[in-house]
């Protein structure tokens, strides 16, 4: 009685359905409750019964002995519940790719240490730790977004110095990849992340994301990895990231443009003119939450 009298003005003249859901016993299943409020909907001066593409659907939702109506379905995220996985470390630029893909391992439970390499552009950083915060603030429910930082002007100069051309940018990607598996290691963290898609700019060919992440022992989660940048880009928007993520700036564009097609020999002769300098520097990193790093709280020494 009390689901038609909330319903019975709003089916008026038009086609519906009944769909019900319960938690709980009872003595009456969910069809039977459709079939009666169908039933009387009927009587009260609805058109007819549509179940397939109804022009007004009642839901009611029935827990216990309490019983909930509606109309109207919201569509949520979906995913799972932030902790139920384990954390995922991303390398994260706070771009539009590794923004979604950072979402995206979010939205399947796990938690995210977010790891951007600062090369020495304050407003690259700056973003970086915009969107992270926002991350954190609207999406970290339950837990919390980890923001860590490894300085790496010096790299950038190294490679800029000693790297041909249109093998650094590879070549730089490829130590930070070897810089993440380390500090996913001392963090306890069993996976690493990217914003990768196959052919999105020349260094994500299927040839170079090999040459890049080879003999790298952790899983690597690709999760934009067939995704068109329309498609991030939508994403972006519908997590409410799209105008801070937009202001980005890339970075590695002043370090030219990588060949599509390396060469595995010429790679790994231009790669091991910086290793040497890498392994010996000290190897250095900061974590903690976005807003301390805004705030001035732990990341003064590391601008």
């Amino acid at each position: 009685d009390k689901a038609l009298e909330h319903f019975s003005d709003k089916v008026k003249g038009k086609t519906f359905a009944v769909r019900a859901r319960r938690v709980g016993n009872h003595n009456f299943t969910s069809k039977d409750v459709e079939r009666l409020l169908g039933q009387k909907l009927l009587e009260s001066g609805g058109s007819k019964v549509d179940l397939e593409n109804p022009e007004f659907t009642a839901y009611v939702e029935i827990r216990d002995d309490l019983a909930y109506f509606y109309d109207n379905v919201i569509k949520g995220p979906g995913g799972l519940p932030l902790g139920s996985e384990d954390p995922v470390l991303v390398l994260f630029s706070g771009g539009f790719d590794s923004t979604v893909s950072a979402w995206l391992i979010m939205r399947r439970g796990s938690p995210v240490y977010l790891l951007t390499f600062h090369s020495g552009i304050p407003e690259f950083l700056n973003i970086s730790l915009r969107v992270a915060n926002f991350l954190n603030e609207e999406w970290s429910f339950g837990t919390n977004v980890k923001f860590c930082i490894v300085d790496f002007s010096e790299v950038v100069k190294v490679i800029e110095s000693k790297v041909r051309d249109d093998y650094r940018v590879l070549v730089l990607r490829r130590l930070m990849a070897e810089y993440a598996e380390k500090i996913a290691e001392k963090e306890g963290v069993k996976a690493l992340a990217t914003g990768e898609c196959i052919g999105q700019v020349a260094s994500q060919t299927v040839n170079n994301i090999k040459l890049i992440w080879e003999n790298i022992g952790l899983p690597v989660l690709r999760p934009v990895i067939g995704l068109d940048k329309d498609d991030v880009m939508r994403i972006a928007k519908e997590i409410g990231v799209y105008d801070l993520v937009s202001k980005q700036i890339e970075p590695c564009s002043k370090l030219g443009d990588p060949n599509p097609r390396a060469s595995p020999e010429t790679f790994y002769h231009e790669y091991h003119k910086v290793k040497g300098y890498i392994e010996r520097s000290e190897f250095k990193y900061k974590c903690g939450l976005p807003k301390d790093f805004l705030d001035g709280a732990n990341g003064d020494e590391l601008r």
